[in-house]
């Protein structure tokens, strides 16, 4: 009998993206590096990440925009470990100021990122652009102490109708199910 496999993009930890990270930047893949850094730190879907400009975001703590799906209006504050990465990577390339920071399409990019990803390290087989979101949350949740709160807040961003697709979402129900069973080895003293 033939299992039929999870294929939805896999949240990163954070030592496979700084693995991942630092093999970009080894490998000169300067844009790949924004990607990455941009994607977990905005939470932001690709088809966002990539109408985004280099005027959007250089000399700024702050972006404004509407996303595309939801159309929702988003103010996202850019923090400084973040807008210094803009400015070197941008030193770095030869755009102009008002060209696109990803100018690639999603099938290009995902297969781009799935490929950089083995080659770093990362072995997860459903990396895409989508991972990044899944994974920033996943931090932002685990940075506030897994808290509920933390959960409505990502549910609000993420434009979920609840937490509970939050947690399934961020593959939390998942682990904590999978944790039930570590009671199975201290059961038995034989």
């Amino acid at each position: 009998m033939e299992t039929t496999k999870n294929k939805t993009s896999q949240y990163l930890t954070k030592i496979e993206i700084n693995d991942w990270l630092n093999w970009l930047k080894k490998n000169n893949k300067w844009r790949y590096y924004l990607l990455v850094k941009l994607g977990i730190s905005t939470l932001l879907r690709y088809s966002d990440l990539n109408r985004l400009c280099w005027n959007d975001l250089l000399d700024k703590e702050i972006l404004f925009l509407n996303e595309k799906k939801t159309n929702k209006k988003r103010e996202i504050r850019i923090e400084r470990d973040i807008q210094e990465t803009i400015k070197y990577v941008f030193n770095r390339l030869n755009d102009g100021y008002t060209d696109k920071l990803f100018p690639y399409h999603i099938n290009s990019v995902n297969s781009y990122l799935k490929k950089s990803s083995f080659y770093s390290g990362v072995r997860k087989p459903h990396i895409s652009t989508h991972s990044f979101r899944k994974s920033g949350g996943r931090y932002i949740w685990e940075l506030n102490n897994k808290s509920d709160e933390s959960l409505l807040k990502l549910s609000m961003i993420f434009n979920h109708t609840s937490t509970s697709i939050t947690r399934r979402y961020l593959g939390i129900e998942r682990e904590e199910i999978q944790n039930m069973y570590e009671f199975q080895s201290n059961i038995f003293l034989v």
